[in-house]
C-alpha cells in the first residue's frame, strides 16, 4: 500500500513542478507513461533493496526465514513448538529495540517499559505485523523489515531516513 502511496506523492511533486514552470509549447505530459517509469523505478529499487537484506543476512550469518513480502525473521529465544504464534487481532504485548542497518539505535522499550498493539490493526510497520506472527508469547527474534514495509518513501520524520530498512530486537511477552 505504501508503494501506491509512493507514486501518488512523486505524481503531485512532479505535476506540480511541471505546473509551475513558465508555460510555453510543450509535448503533453503522458500521465499514463510517468505512471509506469515510477512504478518501473519502484519496482528497480525494491529488487536492489532486496539484494541488499539478503547480503546482510548473509553477513551477519543469521539463521533467519524469509518471507514472501522480504521480512526476515530470526527467532534466537525458542518456546515450546505446542504454544500457538500470534495471530491477527490479538494484542501483543511486547519489548523491543529498533535499529538501522548501520547498528543505529532509533527506539527501545528499555526505558518506557513494554509496548501493546493489536495484530493487523494497529499502526505500526506493516512488516512487524507479519514477523510478530511468527512468534509464541517468550520467544525473541530479530526481525528485518525493508523499506516499503516500514516507514518508506519518507521515514518517520523523526529518528529513521527515508528509504530505511530497519531492525526490531523484539520479545513477544504476552498475547491476548
Amino acid at each position: 500500500m505504501k508503494w501506491i502511496t509512493r507514486i501518488l506523492v512523486l505524481s503531485f511533486v512532479l505535476g506540480a513542478v511541471v505546473s509551475c514552470r513558465d508555460r510555453q509549447p510543450e509535448t503533453p505530459l503522458n500521465y499514463e507513461q510517468v505512471r509506469k517509469d515510477l512504478m518501473e523505478m519502484n519496482r528497480v529499487k525494491a529488487e536492489q533493496e532486496s539484494v541488499r537484506l539478503a547480503d546482510f543476512v548473509k553477513e551477519e550469518k543469521w539463521d533467519a526465514i524469509r518471507t514472501g513480502t522480504g521480512v526476515y525473521i530470526e527467532i534466537y529465544l525458542k518456546q515450546d513448538s505446542t504454544l500457538p504464534k500470534a495471530k491477527k487481532e490479538q494484542l501483543a504485548k511486547v519489548n523491543y529495540e529498533l535499529r538501522l542497518l548501520d547498528g543505529t539505535l532509533c527506539y527501545s522499550t528499555v526505558a518506557e517499559g513494554p509496548e501493546s498493539f493489536r495484530i493487523g490493526l494497529d499502526d505500526v510497520e506493516t512488516g512487524l505485523h507479519e514477523g510478530i506472527t511468527y512468534m509464541r508469547v517468550g520467544e525473541k527474534a530479530k526481525i528485518l523489515i525493508p523499506s516499503f514495509l516500514a516507514h518508506g518513501f519518507t521515514g518517520d520524520q523523526n529518528k529513521i531516513p527515508q528509504d530505511s530498512p530497519i531492525i526490531y530486537d523484539i520479545e513477544l511477552l504476552d498475547l491476548r
